[in-house]
């Protein structure tokens, strides 16, 4: 037993220098270092490879930790967080992401998201109350350039949308996934979020509906929609033909929490 452990620490070891190497090749050529889609692939991946003979949560515990390691030898930069929601977000996302990665509390979301352009911060995290809070503003609140790629769930309990924690970052080329978030503003909701359905390429398997409260004029409600193929943003539709805004289309697999 002894000698396993001794072997599993210089495998990890190792592994941990070649993340190192790797971070210096990205940081050289303005590369991401954290890549949710890629991540949740490799937990799915290790999941079956364990095929039964290991316990599930265990495995992803496990790898969840060794990539949170791989991004801190990377050079990550923090994940950022409000301070109104620091307190509930901040030990959520802990055991998502692992005990390596760094947290930054920033005032507003003005602030995360200079840092998030600027490249100050890896990633953020929103709760469906800071997604309702900057509707009240406008609809657009979400500059094209930042979307959401992910999400995880707030507790055990968690049922719907309104018990999310969402992953913002940066984007760069239009993604592709099996799971989109929409934001639409409408009057009555039912009817433009029944109209973006009908409107997207393939059926949909699950579509999910929370109101966001804090709007007097008309309804905004956030849509998660599941597919079982993945799509690009750019089907769902653009200028006059979408109603509402596209935060994200990411994977989604039955490995990941969210």
């Amino acid at each position: 037993m002894d000698r396993i452990d001794q072997r599993l620490l210089r495998l990890l070891q190792q592994r941990t220098k070649l993340s190192t190497e790797i971070g210096r090749t990205k940081r050289r050529h303005g590369a991401e270092i954290y890549v949710p889609d890629r991540e949740r692939e490799l937990l799915a991946r290790v999941a079956k490879l364990a095929n039964g003979k290991l316990p599930g949560p265990a495995v992803g515990a496990i790898f969840r930790e060794i990539l949170s390691s791989s991004r801190a030898a990377q050079g990550q930069a923090p994940i950022g967080v409000l301070q109104r929601t620091a307190a509930a977000v901040v030990p959520v996302a802990r055991c998502h992401f692992g005990a390596c990665d760094r947290f930054a509390i920033v005032a507003g979301w003005p602030e995360m998201k200079r840092q998030l352009l600027a490249g100050e911060l890896t990633i953020g995290l929103l709760t469906f109350a800071d997604l309702a809070a900057l509707t009240r503003a406008a609809l657009g609140a979400f500059p094209g350039e930042v979307q959401v790629v992910g999400e995880m769930v707030a507790s055990t309990e968690a049922r719907g949308l309104a018990d999310r924690i969402f992953i913002v970052k940066t984007s760069v080329a239009a993604p592709e996934g099996k799971r989109a978030l929409i934001l639409i503003e409408c009057k009555p909701e039912a009817d433009a979020v029944n109209y973006v359905i009908s409107a997207m390429p393939r059926v949909p398997n699950l579509v999910q509906m929370t109101p966001l409260p804090g709007r007097a004029r008309t309804k905004v409600c956030l849509t998660a929609v599941t597919f079982s193929r993945p799509v690009k943003m750019e089907s769902l539709g653009s200028g006059e033909n979408r109603v509402g805004s596209v935060l994200g289309i990411y994977t989604l697999d039955e490995s990941y929490a969210g």
